[in-house]
């Protein structure tokens, strides 16, 4: 995935678990950097799943008065109705099903950054589009 978004021309900041993500959002809101544009969580990471980092990300925006929410997308081995509940109760914008390919990728991505833009200037998302259902491969 690294790949395909360094051949999108996207800056990449990759960690290794949902606890260094975590760190890195808490780094930056520390030094007063602007968020992350946009995070992709895997759901199984060692130390703290996708869904309690994604959990803990929204407790911290709701903590840090004005600090603008950060679209998060799932990234999962699974796209069963009962997990996209999950994820989309944990906070997640959107998920992406593996194996990742290069169209849904960008897709989901356009998907969720206008989105989050739209809510930006109007208070309102379009929450109409908001899980991406992978079609036949």
């Amino acid at each position: 995935r690294d790949a395909l978004l360094a051949e999108l021309g996207i800056k990449v900041t990759t960690v290794s678990s949902g606890a260094d993500a975590i760190a890195q959002i808490e780094s930056r809101h520390a030094r007063q950097q602007p968020p992350f544009h946009l995070v992709f969580m895997d759901i199984q990471m060692p130390r703290m799943s996708g869904l309690q980092a994604c959990q803990r990300i929204r407790e911290l925006e709701a903590q840090w008065s004005g600090y603008p929410r950060t679209p998060v997308i799932a990234l999962t081995a699974h796209a069963l109705a009962d997990e996209r509940d999950q994820l989309m109760a944990a906070g997640m914008d959107d998920y992406l099903a593996k194996p990742i390919n290069k169209q849904e990728l960008m897709n989901v991505i356009e998907r969720v950054l206008h989105d989050s833009v739209r809510k930006k200037h109007t208070g309102h998302e379009d929450r109409t589009r908001r899980i991406h259902r992978p079609g036949p491969r």
